[in-house]
């Protein structure tokens, strides 16, 4: 399983965590869209995702994100749980 190598905005990283997600195959999701009712991420494809956001910023669309997190890529797990922990310290100061 490739792990994605590239920047994302933790904006996007927080918005992709709340998008359904559904499993089509092996490393295939089904993410569930804004204007669109979903949109089919292939994460093995050169290009994953085809949503607006995908062509006109590149890799690293929210659904390509929850795709990922989905996948098990610890990379972006890790960057989630980095990121919740520091919300809390926030909350507790």
């Amino acid at each position: 399983m490739s792990h994605y190598q590239g920047e994302y905005e933790p904006g996007r990283l927080r918005r992709a965590v709340k998008r359904a997600v559904k499993k089509l195959g092996e490393h295939q999701y089904r993410v569930q869209g804004y204007h669109e009712p979903y949109w089919d991420v292939s994460l093995d494809a050169d290009i994953p995702c085809y949503c607006p956001d995908a062509q006109y910023h590149g890799r690293g669309c929210l659904h390509e994100l929850a795709a990922r997190l989905h996948d098990g890529d610890s990379k972006l797990i890790l960057a989630l749980g980095m990121m919740l922990v520091e919300a809390e310290n926030r909350r507790s100061n």
